[in-house]
């Protein structure tokens, strides 16, 4: 009998490996394809290399191969970002949305101590300063920082994307927010 080669289970195995494996040698493996596909240079410099290293870090369990890298990461790296248009529909057109990212973003702008803990803080702060909870925080701030509705942990991106990326992101958000509503 032909040997069959299942896709599928080939994919998870190597999502499993991904996933185990050390992060510098995953770094070393995923730097080719972010350079094919734009994202950091061909010779990256120290700090470019340590962005690069917490992103993939992020992603780390998102992937199955490592082909997919790019696509998952790239909002990380790119300074104008692609908005999923049902997400922007969903989440950025509701009544509070334009209030929470805009408290939101001027908090962050505000933060010192840029900690995984402080930002955590000052997201969930905002909305339960405006009486929103759970979701209704996480999904338009998410869609304003990252223009998805899915992604790595939203306080852990906003983390890795730096304050002044972050801030300028929601602010964006928030005029988006306003013109959704107004339509």
């Amino acid at each position: 009998h032909p040997a069959v080669f299942d896709i599928a289970r080939f994919q998870w195995m190597n999502g499993q490996y991904i996933r185990a494996c050390d992060l510098e040698c995953l770094v070393e493996l995923t730097l080719p394809y972010l350079r094919r596909a734009g994202l950091v240079p061909e010779n990256p410099s120290r700090e470019e290399r340590v962005y690069a290293t917490e992103v993939i870090k992020l992603i780390q369990e998102r992937i199955k191969l490592l082909s997919e890298a790019p696509e998952q990461a790239e909002f990380f790296f790119k300074d104008e970002l692609e908005y999923d248009p049902k997400g922007v529909s969903k989440w950025l057109s509701r009544p509070h949305s334009r209030d929470l990212l805009c408290l939101v973003a001027d908090t962050l702008d505000e933060l010192q101590d840029w900690t995984l803990e402080n930002i955590d803080n000052v997201v969930r702060s905002a909305g339960v300063a405006l009486g929103v909870e759970g979701g209704q925080i996480i999904h338009p701030v998410r869609v304003a920082t990252t223009g998805r509705t899915g992604g790595p942990g939203l306080f852990e991106t906003i983390e890795v994307l730096g304050k002044d990326v972050a801030v300028a992101r929601l602010r964006k958000a928030a005029v988006m927010a306003e013109q959704e509503v107004s339509e």
